[in-house]
């Protein structure tokens, strides 16, 4: 097993306490302790990755530095990517990095993103990384909550285009006439799915210091190498106490195998509120003291004069031509 080691400003070989550890994985039963807390999962059973080597992995110690000496950490987890998490830089020195397309399969969740939001044109999705998991629902519980954090390096250009990666947290359902159908609870308010990357759209992107059309020289969020990167978020979905769940996490690239994005999932983890409405979007920002206290780097939000807007839009086409130009081949 590879293992990437990341030190904030500098790489080393021994991690200290703020570094992220990504370890890439190939097999399910490395999985087992980090998907459900408080379950009891047989990997050799319940447990199937899909995806090329490389695209999944655990990881430790994610932190988010804020201004003012804030941050926010997810201890451990999961990571899923539309790429090679084997090649993943460790610090964001360019603003248009991607791995070689792995030449993977979609989700049909992912397709089934709608298209009016994308200006998609009927594209479709490549290079699916999918986690598909079972567990047995204790009694007395209504619901799985995760934490996670999502990261692309399509932010800010590609945002609302069919270039825009999306991930998707699902679950099997059996509908009234008996037939099973896959409902994807990573929804926000707003009734988009996680992919769209914007700022107010997707619950506060971060420029995370090298992004080619807003905010290049904000100092890292966290050193990877992604353009974007959401603070910690939380995603909600219903269970049925005693019964066998059956999940998927879903990350897959749009329109091309090219630009990387991925996420971060902590440990899911039941809840009980008979109360919460699952109809609508679930995802949040994180709710507790920590997240409550975090300052986002400055400045989020600084305007550029028309001659910058004028430049990054070309920049932005260029970048387009070169990816529909990869694409092309891609498809070949």
């Amino acid at each position: 097993m590879n293992k990437i080691s990341i030190l904030f400003g500098l790489a080393v070989s021994v991690s200290p306490a703020w570094a992220v550890t990504i370890t890439p994985i190939t097999d399910s039963t490395q999985l087992a302790g980090e998907l459900v807390a408080g379950t009891v999962l047989d990997s050799s059973k319940d447990i199937k990755i899909e995806g090329a080597a490389g695209q999944i992995g655990t990881f430790e110690n994610l932190v988010l530095h804020g201004a003012k000496g804030t941050s926010l950490e997810l201890a451990n987890g999961i990571v899923l990517s539309t790429g090679d998490l084997n090649g993943l830089p460790t610090s964001n020195t360019v603003g248009y990095y991607g791995s070689e397309p792995l030449g993977g399969n979609g989700d049909g969740v992912i397709n089934a993103f709608p298209i009016e939001k994308f200006n998609r044109g009927g594209s479709l999705s490549h290079d699916a990384a999918v986690i598909r998991f079972r567990f047995d629902a204790p009694t007395g519980v209504t619901g799985v909550v995760a934490r996670f954090v999502y990261a692309s390096e399509e932010f800010p250009e590609f945002s609302g285009t069919q270039y825009a990666d999306g991930f998707a947290f699902v679950r099997s359902e059996t509908t009234a006439n008996g037939d099973k159908k896959d409902v994807n609870y990573a929804i926000l308010p707003n009734g988009d799915p996680v992919s769209l990357l914007d700022q107010g759209t997707n619950i506060h992107f971060m420029a995370n210091g090298n992004s080619n059309a807003k905010n290049p020289n904000v100092p890292g969020v966290v050193d990877l190498e992604f353009d974007g990167i959401t603070r910690i978020l939380t995603v909600k979905a219903p269970v049925t106490a005693g019964a066998k769940e059956d999940f998927s996490l879903i990350i897959a690239d749009t329109g091309d195998g090219i630009y990387d994005s991925a996420v971060f999932i902590s440990a899911l983890t039941f809840f009980s509120d008979p109360g919460f409405d699952f109809s609508i979007g679930s995802v949040a920002l994180e709710d507790n003291p920590a997240s409550n206290g975090f300052v986002e780097p400055a400045p989020l939000h600084a305007p550029l004069p028309a001659s910058a807007w004028f430049f990054f839009s070309g920049l932005a086409g260029l970048l387009a031509s070169i990816r529909r130009n990869k694409a092309s081949s891609y498809a070949a």
